[in-house]
């Protein structure tokens, strides 16, 4: 019914954005692992430490944002499962 078509869209939406989240995520990660080879910051402990902590901490983030899109398409897998008998 039309009920099960917003459920749908209202999953669908969630996996999406998401995966958006992730995607964006993952971008500043790889920004964030460049400035621990650039010379400069390696050059320096401290910013080196400085860099490496904004990394773990991004690290930390992304997985949880693969937890939550995970748990999103989990949920869409089952809703269309259970349309699907």
């Amino acid at each position: 019914g039309l009920g099960d078509v917003y459920k749908r869209q209202r999953l669908s939406a969630k996996v999406k954005k998401a995966e958006a989240a992730v995607e964006v995520c993952e971008e500043a990660l790889s920004k964030l692992q460049d400035e621990l080879n650039d010379p400069a910051i390696a050059a320096s402990y401290s910013k080196l430490q400085e860099a490496q902590k904004k990394v773990d901490a991004k690290e930390e983030e992304l997985n949880g944002l693969m937890e939550v899109w995970e748990q999103a398409s989990a949920e869409l897998d089952a809703f269309e499962e259970s349309l699907a008998k």
